[in-house]
C-alpha cells in the first residue's frame, strides 16, 4: 500500500495518527517501520474525554531502503 501512494501520488511522507491509549495501531504502525514523529496533548475528543494524538510518519526514501 505505502509504494502504491508513493508510485501515485506526488508525495513524500505518509503519516498516521492514533490515541496514545491504543496500542494495538501503534504496534502495527512500528511493525510497519513507521517512525514515532510527535505527540499532541489532548488534541483526540472522543466519548466525553480527552486523549493524546500520537503521529507516526514513512517516508518515501525509507522505501527505497527497505526495497534494496
Amino acid at each position: 500500500m505505502l509504494q502504491y501512494g508513493f508510485d501515485t501520488f506526488d508525495i513524500e511522507r505518509i503519516f498516521a495518527r492514533t490515541a496514545h491509549t491504543n496500542l494495538a495501531s501503534q504496534r502495527v504502525l512500528k511493525k510497519s517501520e513507521f517512525i514515532f514523529e510527535a505527540e499532541l496533548k489532548g488534541t483526540i475528543f472522543k466519548n466525553g474525554e480527552y486523549f493524546d494524538e500520537l503521529i507516526f510518519g514513512f517516508r518515501k526514501d525509507q522505501l527505497i531502503q527497505l526495497t534494496h
